[in-house]
């Protein structure tokens, strides 16, 4: 930018060297720095501003009509038709898709209480009540390495245990241990996948910390024990609680609001500078903590976060509503998580406050089986919620759940890059097609990855949706069929029981047959869906470790397989493969779809399959095989005809 002619203000600007786009201009307004006040206004790049949480608002794209989002972590659910309120967590930044399609993020590194209000020029006006104005940009140009770049800076996200991707299932208020094994058992008679079941605050003994009540939990140690041995893991919630007499200390108690005065001194600090950093002060000491205890990896999950809190901690969206606007919204805060660098991130599935109705818990199961953090929660006084309670909603959970841990293994993956290069694991759509100005304000749909689309039922009595596919290759994934009309909107039936799923062509999704939990289905044969792309290609890959070591990545103890298809031949790669990581461990199901004629020969290795353990779907042009493979060594596997097979063998 131009430079100040002398006696003007100060002000700066970042401009991209080789497009010209201006990304950040203070002229448009004064600078003030005072020791409890600063403000800085900036013009910015486009319209397209996603982030700055965490607070209420009712879409991913920002509403820049002089909207202002408070920042300061509170005990407050997202009741987005609230207005703009400040919640648990704290996250000054956001991410700019220029209208060109490139992107950059920019941080204020700053833990004071904030406000940012968007304007329409496009343009943002922050105003802090102390620190300092401490920003840093992260130029991509890309959607995701924004979020790379981000993620470098504030450290990359915690590799989750492997059973903690499994389906989740609290509440708070079964009020004796009779009631919560009810809950296990519906959930396991209706064969629902089940990982990990909670005790929530009222186990305790009249709400003390590493207390249980023995009177109504009576046997709680020796069941937790016992449901171990046949795969069921067990959380429990601890709630480091400020209480009332300890809120109001200090000079003026109209500051306290469920947490401490801010004029409390802690340490060297007042709590009116610290207050935000309390969760991510929290988890690291606390992952710490269960690890030494376990000797594994461990897994903490705190509503109150601050920009870093992912490299130890994954986050709930906390206390929502049994309504269909918040499973709705629900998405828009995953989608803003991951932004944030906290891939591992879901909201109460049915709802936490209120009652939830059959139809809305079967919905919401069926979008939080996506979820990367897939819980039902709810509170004291709502009935019961677990899955197994009506027919309808056991049989569409048990569909949904299945298929999740049927994907466990793309997942895992996901996770895996996630903590090694600072990928997204839940992307909005406009990160895969920033150039398609469709994708711009979807918040409605979201992809696991780049290759598989999630397409949700939102509103009560629906039985199809609107959803748009951007220009490329998707494929239905229930029938294997291509999407006829790429690069438009289209209406698909979508009954009760089932959530509209896509898988994109180019991709190859690692898989495993599914089972009740993931202790039994990691011993499982393995699969994979290979999505013939437009250019006939496609690629994928498998991380694989033990599943719960708390170094193993570190250590490099862990194997990675590369798959490729390319002119009709798929191929595996052991990129690594250290201390057996992938022994024991079968690749038994192939799934090609986008397979236009049905070939003349299946070829593993050399040698040719017989015919009985391969099908050809005309209709859906989908070609399965059934055959076995080691995947510590690698193989080939041909889908040709007669002559090509001929010049291979010459």
């Amino acid at each position: 930018l131009s430079p100040q002619a002398a006696g003007e203000p100060f002000s700066f600007g970042v401009v991209r060297s080789d497009t010209g786009n201006v990304l950040l201009d203070t002229r448009i307004g004064g600078l003030t720095v005072s020791k409890q006040f600063l403000s800085l206004t900036a013009l910015l790049a486009s319209k397209n501003i996603y982030g700055l949480g965490e607070n209420t608002h009712s879409s991913f794209r920002h509403d820049l009509r002089q909207r202002t989002w408070p920042i300061f972590a509170r005990d407050q659910g997202p009741a987005v038709d609230s207005g703009e309120l400040n919640l648990y967590g704290a996250h000054p930044y956001f991410q700019c898709v220029e209208n060109d399609g490139n992107a950059y993020g920019l941080l204020l590194l700053n833990s004071n209480a904030m406000d940012c209000q968007l304007l329409d020029y496009p343009a943002i006006s922050y105003r802090t009540i102390g620190g300092v104005l401490d920003f840093y940009m992260m130029l991509g140009p890309e959607p995701e390495s924004v979020v790379s770049q981000y993620t470098a800076l504030i450290h990359r996200p915690v590799m989750p245990p492997y059973w903690a991707l499994g389906f989740q299932l609290c509440r708070y208020g079964y009020g004796s241990l009779e009631e919560l094994q009810a809950a296990v058992n519906r959930t396991r008679d209706a064969e629902i996948p089940h990982d990990v079941q909670y005790g929530d605050i009222d186990y305790m003994d009249r709400r003390l910390d590493f207390t249980y009540d023995q009177v109504n939990y009576e046997g709680f140690p020796e069941y937790v024990l016992e449901a171990k041995e046949n795969g069921l893991r067990f959380i429990v919630i601890l709630d480091p609680a400020i209480n009332e007499k300890a809120a109001s200390l200090g000079p003026s108690n109209t500051m306290a609001d469920k947490t401490l005065c801010l004029a409390a001194i802690e340490g060297d600090y007042k709590h009116y500078d610290v207050h935000n950093l309390y969760g991510w002060a929290q988890a690291e000491p606390t992952l710490r903590a269960a690890r030494r205890c376990t000797g594994k990896r461990s897994l903490v999950i705190s509503r109150s976060t601050f920009p870093g809190s992912g490299r130890w901690a994954g986050h709930w969206l906390g206390d929502n509503r049994s309504i269909w606007p918040d499973m709705r919204h629900s998405i828009i805060g995953m989608l803003e998580f991951n932004l944030f660098g906290i891939p591992y991130i879901g909201a109460d599935i049915c709802g936490f406050f209120g009652d939830t109705t059959e139809e809305l818990c079967e919905r919401w199961m069926e979008l939080g089986a996506f979820y990367p953090f897939s819980r039902n929660h709810n509170q004291i006084d709502a009935v019961d919620q677990d899955p197994g309670l009506w027919d309808s909603v056991a049989t569409s959970s048990k569909k949904a759940l299945e298929i999740r841990y049927r994907l466990l293994p793309y997942l895992y993956t996901l996770f895996y890059y996630a903590h090694t290069s600072g990928n997204t694991v839940v992307r909005p759509l406009m990160h895969e097609f920033p150039h398609d100005r469709h994708t711009l304000p979807i918040d409605d749909q979201f992809l696991w990855g780049g290759g598989l689309l999630i397409s949700p039922v939102l509103a009560e009595g629906l039985t199809a949706r609107s959803l748009y596919l951007p220009f490329d290759a998707w494929y239905d994934y229930y029938t294997g069929r291509a999407a006829e009309r790429p690069g438009e909107r289209v209406t698909s039936p979508a009954p009760r029981d089932v959530i509209l799923l896509h898988i994109r062509g180019g991709h190859i999704l690692p898989t495993q047959r599914p089972a009740l939990n993931t202790q039994r289905g990691r011993s499982q044969p393995m699969g994979v869906i290979v999505a013939v792309g437009l250019d006939r290609r496609a690629t994928g890959d498998l991380f694989w470790d033990d599943g719960e070591g708390a170094h193993t990545i570190e250590a490099k103890e862990f194997g990675l397989v590369r798959f490729e298809f390319v002119q009709d031949v798929l191929t595996s790669t052991i990129v690594q493969n250290v201390k057996g990581s992938l022994g024991g461990l079968k690749l038994r199901d192939f799934e090609f779809l986008g397979v236009e004629q049905k070939p003349k020969h299946v070829v593993l290795d050399g040698t040719d399959l017989p015919e009985a353990s391969w099908s050809y779907d005309a209709e859906n042009r989908k070609l399965v095989v059934s055959a076995e493979v080691d995947l510590n060594t690698a193989f080939t596997m041909e889908l040709g005809s007669i002559w090509r097979y001929k010049v291979d063998m010459d």
